[in-house]
């Protein structure tokens, strides 16, 4: 069963929170023999609600009555092919990288539009021209869409694409499955090259294994911690009849019980491990390829994995012909598998979601300043959710940040809070929030990462000068 809010690379806990996950579902299914759960990476390629990303409910999510933008425009990739990731050329055209999805054809048989209508969210949202064009054979592609989302040009890209960015000049640079590589706007490969984190995993094979091993030992103890934990939810109750508790305390009581039954039933039997050794280095070597983002400067190129141990992402630079790798940044905090990086001249601006704000870097990895704080009340400049901010980019002297609830936002660089920017209509939920902003701010963009689309907000008719 995989969920989103797991996805915290190279960590050994990875796996503990997956086997809690299954015993838990197994429990749930004995006890009220419920349907089992969607999987939500296949609620997303094929165009439906991720049932399984955890809904932000109880945050307060503005209307949008007072953002300076409004959505206007939906530009849909279906059928055959996943949007992974998106950026802006600086003329404003997309860049859009997209990965095969789980499933090649839809049920009408389409096998797959590009840039296409999915109709109106309102009476002024307007329709994106249609691209009817085949999803390349099995095969990860770039497309280069104009600013209302027309298909220009589209070329095929050897490994799967997880990020894509562009230097200030227009080259495309892209990241997947521990490879990078350059483009042209027409296409043409420029460079190519292992990402910079691969060399140091294989130069060391025994930590691998050691960190494999500690995973295997954790999921043999995984039960026995759940035994404990539940026995020791259960001392609350200990010495009091029935009559002496609550409707609600019984049922919890009741309940606790049952698991504990269902979890010495597992622990008697003495399941043998799910997994070999082999498989879970191949599983952290597969965490360890992933690129999760990566920003281009003038000078170099930034590419964000996880980190070599525990929690976290870490930050390389490598120079533009990927070659003088230097790991700049060990210790980031995040959650659901989303560490956003962009480049600001010769820094570095990171949305650290999981400590609720923006730092910058020097291309050297030196922190030169923060900002932002946590906030359950819906104040427009603190960031909300339990990671929060996802994504963020700058353009001149202000910075547009946006949240996985579909709120864009818009600071000054010292992190004074200018405007709500607009609302994109997305399902909240813990996930990529990518945008794309305009040089002129006008237009900006935001990934509905869960139905394969690019959202675009312009301004509305009496739209603040902040954006400017």
């Amino acid at each position: 069963m995989r969920t989103a809010i797991w996805h915290v690379a190279g960590s050994k806990w990875l796996f503990v929170a997956k086997a809690c996950l299954i015993l838990a579902a197994c429990l749930i299914l004995a006890m009220f023999c419920s349907a089992a759960l969607a999987d939500d990476d296949d609620a997303a390629s094929t165009g439906k609600d991720a049932a399984a990303v955890p809904l932000e409910t109880a945050e307060p999510r503005p209307d949008g009555s007072q953002a300076t933008h409004r959505q206007v425009r939906r530009i849909d990739f279906s059928g055959g092919v996943k949007l992974a990731s998106f950026c802006l050329l600086p003329d404003g055209r997309i860049v859009a990288a997209l990965e095969p999805a789980n499933q090649v054809a839809d049920a009408s048989g389409d096998a797959g539009l590009g840039a296409a209508v999915l109709g109106l969210f309102s009476g002024k949202q307007k329709k994106s021209p249609a691209a009817a064009e085949k999803p390349l054979d099995g095969r990860s592609e770039i497309r280069l869409l104009d600013p209302q989302g027309k298909l220009l040009k589209r070329w095929p890209v050897k490994f799967k694409v997880q990020a894509v960015n562009v230097d200030s000049q227009g080259q495309i640079f892209a990241g997947g499955e521990g490879q990078l590589a350059s483009f042209d706007q027409d296409g043409r490969l420029l460079a190519t090259s292992e990402a910079p984190q691969i060399p140091a995993v294989r130069a060391n094979p025994d930590a691998l294994r050691a960190q494999a091993q500690e995973v295997l030992d954790s999921q043999k103890n995984a039960v026995q911690e759940f035994i404990k934990s539940t026995e020791e939810q259960l001392k609350q109750y200990a010495g009091k009849s029935d009559k002496e508790l609550s409707a609600d305390e019984r049922a919890d009581k009741q309940q606790k019980e049952l698991m504990l039954k269902h979890l010495k039933s597992i622990a008697v039997r003495n399941l043998a491990p799910t997994q070999t050794i082999e498989q879970v280095e191949e599983q952290l070597l597969s965490q360890r390829k992933r690129i999760n983002a990566l920003a281009v400067s003038d000078r170099y190129v930034f590419i964000t994995c996880g980190a070599p141990k525990g929690y976290g992402y870490a930050v390389w630079r490598v120079d533009r012909k990927f070659e003088n790798p230097k790991m700049i940044v060990k210790s980031l905090s995040g959650c659901c598998g989303q560490m956003d990086i962009q480049c600001d001249g010769d820094e570095l601006v990171v949305a650290e979601n999981s400590r609720h704000r923006v730092v910058r870097y020097s291309a050297e990895g030196k922190q030169i300043s923060s900002f932002g704080k946590r906030s359950r009340d819906g104040q427009l400049e603190c960031f909300g959710g339990c990671c929060n901010p996802m994504n963020v980019q700058a353009r001149g002297d202000r910075l547009y940040v946006s949240e996985s609830d579909g709120q864009v936002k818009l600071f000054q660089k010292d992190g004074k809070f200018l405007a709500l920017v607009g609302v994109a209509e997305v399902k909240p939920g813990c996930k990529s929030s990518s945008i794309g902003v305009a040089a002129d701010g006008k237009r900006v963009y935001y990934i509905d990462v869960n139905n394969s689309a690019i959202l675009l907000l312009e301004p509305k008719a009496a739209a603040l000068s902040l954006t400017k």
